[in-house]
């Protein structure tokens, strides 16, 4: 769903998309009244995909219990309903019944019914609360907590075989010349042997009877010679493109080798220097519903930037934005949305807490998989490392994610140094950092960075590249005045150049990435100057800063 390409030729896929039904539930009685049957007479319209606050007026700080509703009409067929994203906790009624429920407001998902001909009506109650022992994120995230369905809603019309899931890898040869492909997918519908064909661009690599094993097809041996490498700068894509009878799929793939070795990171075997921004996909006028022509344009501020690479914070972005990262060859790091969790009051870990991360994680693998843009998946943010539950919470993580993709590398973002107890479970040392603004000053860096080698090495993790994975200070867009004080756009400057100098002079450590691209809307229980995260290098409506232009002749003379 969401991407930038056709990703079907066979298939019947109908958006759903556009005015909506749309009632609050604040005293959560929209259960017991089954609003799924009638819904509220008091009812208002909203566009889908958008956030709800962002809609009107009176919603603008609404967090709770809201409920939509979407007449559609179809053919008799199994339907295969959609959702890209709905923040967070949801339940899906198709005609009055409940099909399924999804936790996670970042992530696709998607149920099945067979249905007769005629109108449908689909009701979706969802929940955007959070709270402080379980929900990701949590209630003291530093974002706003938009609530809606953010991404795109279709329907599919199946009355034969089709493909439900798919996975397409590659081994690279020694030289990285050649690959030995594999395309591998779920069938249903059907049972036995089916005809497929899979193309890569335009050349059928298979066309034959294909045997079903437990509901999936797996083929093997599809060997591309002189293959041309994706890379920074290097965008080379191969479509794939995956036929039965009556259903196809088609599939972006880019080869790419990312490796740690010597404490540095050598992406197609050439030594490479991240140098970047964190950036939420959120924007003033749509949260987090970001439009295909504004993440467009936000790839093209980043690339002006001269950066090669963006960390999503803190969750996974829509297959558009990693779409465009994909065509224009810049890195991405891509994570789950659990910041913070464990406040100073808490010293054990929910179990539920634990089960929604490895669900997340699960999903995130699965269905950003294919992109070459993603070397890094992100296991947590600044949460308690120093803790031995989170060091088991993260084991888990990280032998969930690595079982399910070794091309990658895994990290996460660390405010704990020294007493992080972790680090031994990943392939780089993320840190997060903010001397100068929340505590200390400025010259307190050059201390921090030249000892932060040392520490890796009486920790037994000498051998990892570091990266400051987040730095920087706020600043109000205008701001200035000759003595450079604190939210001044010159004390942001002095702040950023100070750690990228430090940090690219300093053996081992491997890559900057500013904290961060825009300013963003912050939740209302941070004490922040007008309810933002105000240390974009451009503010919420893309102005940018002194700091972007610092940024962009330093990320310039970085190899």
């Amino acid at each position: 769903m969401e991407h930038i390409y056709r990703e079907h030729y066979k298939r019947n896929v109908i958006s759903l998309n556009g005015d909506w039904l749309f009632a609050i539930d604040p005293k959560k009685v929209g259960r017991d009244e089954k609003w799924f049957e009638n819904f509220p007479a008091d009812h208002r319209h909203l566009n889908v995909p958008g956030c709800w606050n962002t809609q009107a007026l009176d919603l603008f700080g609404y967090i709770g219990v809201a409920w939509y509703k979407k007449e559609f009409v179809c053919n008799a067929c199994t339907l295969k309903l959609a959702f890209g994203a709905v923040l967070n906790d949801s339940e899906v009624y198709l005609d009055g019944q409940l099909l399924g429920s999804h936790y996670g407001g970042w992530s696709a998902f998607s149920f099945t019914a067979d249905v007769e001909a005629g109108t449908h009506t689909v009701v979706v109650r969802t929940d955007s609360a959070p709270n402080r022992s379980n929900t990701i994120p949590m209630q003291d995230a530093d974002w706003y907590h938009y609530g809606g369905i953010i991404r795109s809603v279709e329907i599919s019309e199946f009355h034969h075989a089709y493909i439900d899931s798919h996975r397409i890898s590659y081994e690279l040869n020694d030289d990285l010349t050649a690959a030995d492909v594999t395309v591998a997918f779920a069938v249903k519908g059907a049972s036995g042997e089916i005809p497929v064909e899979v193309k890569i661009d335009d050349d059928t690599v298979f066309n034959a009877a294909a045997k079903i094993v437990d509901g999936k097809v797996e083929i093997k041996g599809i060997h591309l010679d002189n293959i041309k490498l994706w890379g920074v700068g290097e965008p080379n894509l191969y479509t794939v493109h995956i036929l039965l009878p009556e259903d196809d799929l088609v599939e972006k793939i880019g080869f790419r080798e990312i490796k740690v070795q010597d404490m540095k990171f050598f992406l197609n075997r050439k030594e490479i220097f991240f140098k970047g921004v964190n950036r939420h996909e959120e924007h003033a006028d749509w949260g987090f519903a970001v439009p295909a022509n504004i993440n467009r344009r936000d790839i093209e501020i980043i690339k002006n930037l001269n950066c090669n690479m963006v960390r999503g914070s803190h969750y996974p972005q829509s297959q558009t934005w990693v779409d465009y990262l994909d065509r224009e060859g810049i890195l991405f790091w891509s994570e789950i949305p659990m910041w913070g969790a464990l406040y100073n009051d808490v010293t054990t870990v929910d179990p539920v807490l634990i089960k929604r991360g490895l669900d997340m994680h699960r999903e995130m693998v699965e269905q950003y998989y294919h992109h070459p843009s993603i070397i890094v998946w992100g296991m947590h943010n600044e949460i308690k490392t120093e803790l031995p539950e989170v060091y088991e919470m993260t084991r888990q993580f990280t032998e969930l994610v690595r079982g399910m993709d070794s091309s990658r590398l895994i990290t996460y973002a660390c405010n704990r140094y020294p007493a992080d107890i972790c680090l031994d479970l990943v392939d780089f040392i993320s840190l997060n950092y903010y001397m100068g603004w929340y505590a200390g000053t400025l010259n307190d860096w050059k201390g921090f960075i030249e000892g932060a080698r040392k520490i890796a090495e009486e920790k037994g993790v000498g051998d990892k590249p570091i990266v400051m994975s987040e730095f920087g200070c706020a600043a109000l867009y205008g701001y200035s005045n000759f003595s450079g004080d604190k939210w001044t756009m010159q004390y942001q400057c002095d702040m950023i150049k100070t750690i990228i100098d430090l940090s690219v002079a300093t053996d081992g450590f491997c890559g900057t990435l500013v904290w961060q691209y825009a300013d963003i809307k912050s939740a209302k229980e941070i004490n922040r100057a007008r309810h933002f995260n105000n240390k974009g290098l451009v503010d919420e409506f893309r102005r940018p800063k002194m700091s972007y232009y610092m940024v962009k002749d330093l990320f310039k003379n970085i190899p």
